[in-house]
């Protein structure tokens, strides 16, 4: 019992000690110093640009209907209903905010919980420790005893030998010679070898250059204050050697894509980096104003009419497209987005292509050598 007394008292002396050295934490205070010392860096990187760079943005989000309410309580016990039974799609950053709800709500109904009986060993150790425990002398000093064990070595040697003994053993035949033999000298066996050799007539094969021309308008199958998208052909018969853009003329606003990807266009700068395939316009038939919304309805920017622009007066980009262009059927996409009036909606490709053609032939004859060796 004093070992006891002892022990305790010591621990408590160790306790009373590091409380003493500890200073309260508060991270709530520290966490408005962290916060007002980076507020000028931050809040000047919230901008109309910045926010736009980000996915899913949009003038009007679904939220905007709850701005000014008094009461935000039925709002999150709303979300709570709609994502406790949404799907998750495709786009994980669109699902981020049912998951962040879904942890949020269910988290602490779905924690692992392991009861403990009060008479489990831990719980009654420590309680008949407390309830035992009595006074001791503070005073009372540890001292340090050094028990000093010599360490024991021993050092033990394992040889293993290999043991051989010499073999001999005959490989191949044992001739045996009596007086009735007969020997045969410098004879040579023939063998029999299979090879392959050509004789007739080899093609002499060119590549000959073919020119390719493709041009197409499609202005007068855009009516005013309309999105038109276009799906057309290039049949490219050979090896693509070299292909350029040399003619674009879109009015208003457009772009031109060949098999998916985004060659040239003419935009506006909000529309950077948008796919405008099968987009439409809307117009305010109140205010007169008209909106572009992509292929998905993702509001883009208000359109309005820029006037017969560089694309619309037409361009010769001359740029190198042969890396976009494979032989067969190429899918030439051109979209056009008109505004006031009809203008012109075209493109002009030209290149070359190799196909393979045969200019003669040479009679040759590949099995000489193996005829000479046979005979």
């Amino acid at each position: 019992m004093k070992l006891t007394r002892k022990l305790f008292s010591v621990v408590g002396f160790l306790a009373l000690v590091m409380s003493a050295g500890q200073v309260t934490a508060d991270p709530h205070t520290d966490g408005l110093a962290l916060g007002k010392s980076n507020l000028n860096k931050l809040s000047s990187k919230v901008n109309n640009t910045n926010a736009q760079g980000m996915p899913h943005y949009t003038n009007n989000p679904p939220q905007s209907q709850n701005f000014g309410s008094s009461s935000l309580f039925n709002v999150g016990a709303t979300r709570i209903t709609t994502c406790k039974t949404a799907v998750a799609g495709s786009d994980k950053v669109a699902n981020q905010e049912c998951d962040a709800v879904n942890f949020l709500a269910k988290n602490p109904e779905d924690k692992v919980k392991f009861p403990v009986s009060p008479n489990d060993p831990i719980v009654k150790g420590i309680g008949d420790t407390i309830n035992n425990a009595t006074g001791g002398n503070v005073t009372q000093q540890c001292t340090t005893k050094t028990t000093t064990t010599p360490d024991i070595y021993a050092t033990e040697v394992c040889n293993e030998y290999n043991l051989s003994e010499a073999k001999a053993c005959t490989m191949g035949q044992v001739v045996e010679v009596d007086a009735d033999s007969n020997y045969l000298c410098n004879t040579t066996h023939n063998a029999l070898q299979s090879f392959d050799c050509h004789r007739g007539a080899v093609p002499t094969i060119l590549q000959a250059p073919q020119p390719f021309n493709y041009s197409v308008d499609q202005g007068s199958n855009v009516p005013t204050w309309t999105s038109q998208t276009f799906n057309m052909n290039l049949s490219v018969q050979g090896t693509p050697q070299s292909f350029t853009l040399t003619g674009y003329r879109v009015d208003n606003n457009g772009q031109l894509l060949i098999n998916g990807a985004v060659v040239y266009q003419n935009i506006f700068g909000e529309w950077a980096g948008h796919d405008i395939r099968n987009s439409r316009i809307v117009t305010n038939s109140r205010t007169g104003n008209s909106s572009l919304f992509d292929q998905y309805n993702n509001f883009l920017s208000n359109y309005h009419d820029d006037g017969c622009n560089s694309g619309c007066r037409g361009e010769a980009p001359n740029i190198d497209i042969t890396g976009y262009i494979h032989e067969g059927n190429n899918e030439i996409t051109l979209v056009c987005i008109n505004a006031n009036k009809i203008g012109p909606c075209s493109v002009t490709i030209q290149g070359i292509a190799s196909t393979p053609i045969v200019v003669g032939s040479v009679i040759s004859n590949g099995c000489i050598d193996l005829e000479a060796k046979s005979r």
